[in-house]
């Protein structure tokens, strides 16, 4: 443990750090009308997080820092996938009063699900084979997903469907289904095809 200032400072840990880097850049980004950037940001922290526990498991680490690291993770999850969303469809679809208890209703359903997987995680009592519920970094794929189908494309109400994506995925945090967890090649697959958006998009961006 570094005696100078707090915290750990593992590879893994900066991985976590940009994934929470690309959430605040890509809120600031929606904030400034430029979406498509802030939608390849939600992307991109899903690409981070994806293998921040890989590289944790690579190593020995002592309790401290595998708690550490979980927290951290937990956090930075909150910013990335349940309030960047949020500040995104805000931004793109409109800051219409009734609207916001859908984006409440989402945020506190992915603040309700890690913490209740960090209570389970401490007491050791997690399934490492499938998720109950899908796992709120899903929402790095079906956001961009939904944005290329309808918002991009200028589907006519397609704010609508973009709160209702986001109502019915709130929902899906917290109903106990069980999801097949991906392995390391899902997860690499995943974060090519992420790689490839986020190209695309930049390419739609400044080509068009």
């Amino acid at each position: 443990m570094n005696k100078k200032i707090i915290g750990f400072y593992r590879g893994c840990d900066f991985v976590t750090m940009a994934s929470t880097i690309s959430a605040i850049i890509g809120m600031i980004f929606a904030i400034n009308n430029h979406i498509i950037t802030a939608v390849s940001c939600l992307i991109l922290s899903g690409i981070c997080d994806a293998f921040d526990g890989v590289l944790a498991r690579r190593r020995e680490n002592t309790k401290d820092q595998t708690t550490y690291g979980e927290e951290l993770d937990s956090l930075s999850d909150v910013m990335a996938f349940g309030v960047l969303p949020v500040i995104i469809t805000v931004c793109d679809c409109g800051n219409k009063l009734w609207f916001y208890p859908v984006f409440v209703f989402y945020v506190l359903c992915g603040l309700i699900r890690l913490a209740y997987f960090n209570m389970l995680a401490q007491k050791n009592d997690t399934d490492k084979s499938c998720f109950i519920g899908i796992p709120i970094t899903a929402i790095t794929i079906i956001y961009p997903i939904f944005y290329i189908a309808f918002r991009l494309t200028g589907v006519p109400f397609s704010e609508y469907i973009m709160l209702g994506m986001l109502f019915i995925t709130g929902i899906l945090y917290v109903v106990r289904i069980k999801v097949k967890k991906p392995d390391s090649i899902a997860k690499t697959v995943l974060a090519v095809l992420g790689v490839f958006i986020i190209i695309a998009f930049t390419i739609w961006k400044y080509v068009k």
